[in-house]
């Protein structure tokens, strides 16, 4: 049970890190406008009616490769219940986009994918490393 717990804990690290690194990229590529204030949820809706599509692209990127990313380490660090573990971090990303998407106004095609994505991704990663 407490390889279970400690395979779930890693593998929400690894997608929020993967999230990050991801996020960080698509803000590399698509830098916000200068002088936002990202921790003003008005200046964040704003924000998100006005970057390109590739941004929001970004967006989805990191939390599909986060989901899976997640998935694989919590199914490689568990010991017989690996998609159990690696689901368990599909709904972790789950209810974070839904905080996220619920939050912050999305287009309707990047919440559909915010909610349809972390769990088969997470499942994904963890089928991907069962057959290595």
């Amino acid at each position: 049970m407490l390889r279970k717990l400690l395979a779930v804990a890693a593998g929400i690290v690894a997608a929020v890190i993967t999230v990050g690194i991801v996020e960080g990229i698509g803000h590399a590529l698509f830098p916000p406008p200068p002088g936002i204030d990202i921790s003003d949820p008005e200046a964040l809706r704003r924000l998100m009616a006005s970057i390109p599509a590739g941004a929001k692209a970004f967006v989805v990127l990191a939390w599909a490769l986060g989901s899976f990313l997640g998935g694989w380490v919590a199914a490689h660090i568990a010991s017989n219940v690996k998609v159990g573990a690696a689901i368990m971090v599909g709904m972790f990303m789950l209810a974070a986009g839904m905080y996220t998407i619920f939050s912050i106004p999305h287009p309707v095609w990047m919440a559909g994918l915010g909610l349809l994505l972390p769990l088969p991704m997470a499942w994904l990663g963890a089928r991907v490393r069962m057959q290595a």
